[in-house]
């Protein structure tokens, strides 16, 4: 008698487990899509450490959410090169897609790529920055100047590394400074 008590009972919390189990998938893929939203909008507006935030909690809800590890992974790249983004921007956030593609122009002379660099520095554009001024060092490998601001873009693209993933970012950027400054050495040892 007791040992059919105690199967009913375990019978009974079991269909409960999975009847609630049914009931909350749809409810936690819902609030998956609701941080995925979230992540989207921050990374529209390049918060970028807001929107891994939001893409990881919408990983709890749903872990096999596959834009949401997309999205989060396509954030990663924008964080290390604004480009990787260009398409994403185009559909949300069409005025920094115009600045890209600007940035991305073709360049007369490597001044003159240097000249915008400069001023998307000055701007506290890093990320746009970087773009003119790796056109500059491809147009004349030879020009000190672009890679002096190359350089001096990558070193301070270190310190505005999002806090969630600082470690591979800041590596990532120190690493490209020592390249350029290696480089920037090698044509002008005086600087």
């Amino acid at each position: 008698m007791r040992i059919n008590r105690l199967i009913i009972y375990l019978g009974a919390v079991i269909i409960i487990y999975f009847l609630f189990l049914l009931v909350s998938a749809p409810m936690r893929s819902n609030i998956s899509n609701r941080f995925l939203s979230r992540g989207e909008s921050y990374l529209a507006q390049r918060q970028y450490e807001k929107a891994i935030l939001e893409f990881n909690k919408s990983l709890k809800y749903n872990k096999n959410n596959s834009k949401t590890r997309q999205d989060l992974a396509l954030t990663k790249k924008i964080v290390l090169d604004i480009t990787e983004g260009q398409s994403f921007f185009k559909t949300h956030n069409e005025e920094l897609a115009e600045k890209i593609s600007k940035a991305q122009q073709k360049f007369p002379h490597a001044k003159a790529a240097v000249e915008y660099g400069i001023s998307n520095i000055e701007s506290g554009d890093l990320q746009i920055a970087l773009i003119p001024l790796k056109k500059a060092v491809e147009i004349d490998p030879a020009y000190p100047e672009a890679w002096k601001f190359f350089a001096k873009a990558y070193q301070q693209s270190a310190k505005k590394c999002p806090k969630s993933i600082r470690t591979n970012c800041q590596s990532y950027f120190k690493d490209k400074y020592e390249e350029a400054n290696k480089k920037l050495h090698e044509l002008d040892p005086t600087r």
